[in-house]
């Protein structure tokens, strides 16, 4: 049976909203990030993980593709924010990181069913518990 620990729920999900708050901070004036930074999606944590294990080992679960896929549009979505306010656009830019919180949103109920659908012991608990694995994860 395939195992969730090869990946950890709480640091990925903690890593992700760091990463929203940088880019809020950046919005703000408060922070700096570069292109280079947020354009690729295999060199962030989770998109390592996506690439390097979790296509390859848990690619038959359907979650798995489209985490894969809305991974890919949240990249594309910040490197529009970073590009927008670098051209001074701060009123696009702010409407495009609205559309960052929803895909945020959907990575999160992505990984809730991937942890669900690959049944470890720890997370049958989490799963049964909330009877539904697209919330409850953090809440």
């Amino acid at each position: 049976m395939a195992t969730a620990s090869t990946i950890d729920f709480t640091l990925a999900k903690t890593k992700h909203l760091v990463w929203k708050t940088k880019l809020r901070s950046f919005l703000d004036g408060k922070e700096s990030l570069s292109e280079a930074q947020v354009v690729s999606h295999t060199d962030c944590d989770l998109g390592k993980w996506l690439h390097f294990e979790g296509i390859r080992t848990y690619g038959t679960i359907p979650e798995m593709r489209e985490l894969e896929k809305t991974h890919i549009e949240l990249h594309a979505v910040v490197k529009k924010v970073v590009q927008l306010k670098k051209q001074g656009d701060i009123a696009q830019a702010e409407a495009e990181l609205k559309k960052v919180e929803f895909i945020s949103q959907r990575i999160i109920a992505l990984l809730n069913t991937y942890r669900c659908e690959v049944n470890t012991p720890e997370d049958l608990g989490i799963c049964n518990r909330h009877h539904r694995c697209l919330e409850g994860w953090g809440s």
